[in-house]
């Protein structure tokens, strides 16, 4: 039977688009080493012919140099379509590449889709009216403390001023002056008030005499 209908063939494994650019690029290196040693070639034919007179010997190394550049071309023709075969594969890997992150991403983003739509009905922190009901409340609670705020800043404590502990005082500094201009003279920061209108300082005098149970500072 297996001479009638034959043996059934080994698939051979398919190379995959970097296994086929790795291959181009290592016979892309490989021209580029003859490229070089024709080059090479080329720089000896060039003295040897600097040294030649005219004649059939300088002839015949023209018409090798000649060939060798020939083969020179051929073979930059050569790499010059590999490379843009390479240029070719590399775009296609990258299309294929970016085309695999798309529906990696589209998958995840599904799985994600899926575990909000189940989290959004178990948790009921998530619902939309839950939400705004607290969003609410804490407006409400933050009025209500302004108003307390403002209701709190309308109460004025009074402060109680004793008239007769202000003279004591008044006494006391008066004396403590009088003190330093009889042992240092007037006192630097008196120096620059100013001298008070005769007038005003009568009224003022004239009022002290009115009110009663009031004494004049020195």
């Amino acid at each position: 039977m297996k001479r009638i209908f034959g043996t059934k063939k080994d698939k051979v494994p398919q190379k995959s688009l970097d296994d086929v650019s790795q291959g181009m690029e290592s016979r892309i290196s490989e021209l580029d080493r003859k490229i070089a040693r024709i080059d090479g070639d080329l720089r000896k034919y060039r003295d040897a012919m600097k040294a030649m007179r005219p004649g059939p010997s300088l002839e015949q190394a023209k018409k090798r140099a000649m060939n060798v550049m020939k083969q020179k071309r051929q073979l930059e023709a050569q790499r010059e379509k590999m490379t843009e075969n390479v240029m070719r594969l590399d775009e296609a890997r990258y299309t294929t590449s970016a085309m695999q992150d798309q529906a990696e991403m589209v998958k995840a983003l599904k799985v994600a889709s899926k575990e909000m739509k189940i989290q959004m009905k178990k948790t009921k922190e998530l619902d939309v009216d839950h939400v705004y009901d607290i969003m609410d409340e804490l407006t409400e609670q933050r009025d209500q403390f302004e108003e307390l705020q403002t209701a709190m800043s309308s109460y004025d404590v009074p402060v109680e001023i004793d008239d007769a502990e202000l003279m004591a005082e008044m006494d006391m500094l008066g004396e403590e002056v009088a003190e330093e201009v009889e042992t240092e003279g007037t006192p630097a920061y008196m120096m620059d008030i100013p001298d008070a209108p005769q007038g005003r300082v009568r009224e003022e005098e004239e009022g002290l005499e009115e009110a009663p149970g009031q004494r004049v500072p020195l």
